[in-house]
């Protein structure tokens, strides 16, 4: 929380924060409020694959997403006779 004091009279005003909606960068989200300017709710993003059938990225519950790229491909073999493809993405 963060105070302002009046310069005439002293009195004190408690900041009750309006956050904004997400802020981010590569590594973090957090919001601001929108008053004071204080960072609230700074986190690590926290990444979930996703991925379409020619592509994959990663994306946070704050809206954040990595750049899309293509699958990179992995063979592994199953059994004598079997084997797949399989990318980092799942």
């Amino acid at each position: 929380m963060k105070s302002y004091e009046c310069t005439v009279c002293g009195y004190t005003i408690n900041c009750t924060h309006t956050p904004s909606s997400w802020k981010v960068d590569e590594t973090n989200h957090w919001k601001t409020c929108l008053t004071c300017g204080v960072k609230l709710n700074q986190a690590t993003h926290t990444l979930v694959w996703k991925y379409t059938s020619t592509t994959h990225y990663q994306e946070c519950s704050c809206g954040y997403k990595t750049a899309a790229t293509g699958h990179n491909l992995a063979y592994t073999k199953k059994d004598a006779t079997t084997h797949y493809a399989k990318c980092e993405c799942g």
